[in-house]
């Protein structure tokens, strides 16, 4: 059985999505996987083990890196074939380093000079139910000029986002109205 919803693993389909993505910079694809692979996933997620990143002029929030083991869902999706052939078609690239992120009240990520980030692709895949964007705690893009774009919050969402040079993202500050929830998304980054 495909991990992936056979919509977006379409030749037409998805030929018509490179080509949003390739003049808007930004694709978010809805219902990416099918509704049993995703609720496995996100079981599976519920129990990895985060850990604590905190630097408080910079940032507070939960990782996870996955590792070697080849026999976790993480890593059974980041290897799934028609995953790769879906990021190779739309990126020109195959290779993804990735790691899973929970943002709950009084987390965030900060833009600093200290920590320029480089242009880039970047993936996000949300795994929350029930995230609110008031809540914070969403994927913002910022290019110095005043513009943003904000990545969706949207279960069982694969986003795809290129940055320029100068664009640089952040994870706004989750506030008190996510009580006690938290935004748990993975963040992959095309290399």
């Amino acid at each position: 059985m495909s991990k992936i919803n056979s919509f977006y693993t379409d030749k037409n389909n998805l030929s018509k999505i490179r080509e949003v993505f390739h003049n808007q910079k930004i694709v978010s694809l809805q219902q990416f996987l099918e509704k049993e692979e995703y609720f496995k996933l996100v079981k599976y997620i519920e129990k990895v083990k985060l850990k604590k990143e905190f630097h408080p002029i910079h940032f507070s929030y939960c990782s996870s890196e996955f590792g070697n083991n080849k026999n976790n869902e993480f890593n059974m999706l980041l290897e799934d074939k028609e995953l790769r052939i879906i990021i190779k078609e739309l990126t020109g690239m195959e290779k993804v380093e990735a790691k899973l992120l929970s943002f709950g009240w009084k987390e965030y990520t900060i833009i600093n000079d200290e920590f320029v980030e480089s242009s880039g692709i970047d993936i996000i895949i949300d795994l929350t139910e029930g995230w609110d964007d008031k809540f914070g705690g969403c994927v913002t893009v910022i290019d110095g000029e005043g513009n943003s774009t904000k990545v969706p919050c949207t279960p069982n969402t694969l986003t795809i986002l290129q940055r320029a040079e100068g664009e640089h993202k952040f994870i706004k500050y989750a506030n008190h109205l996510c009580n006690g929830k938290k935004h748990l998304f993975i963040l992959c980054q095309v290399v």
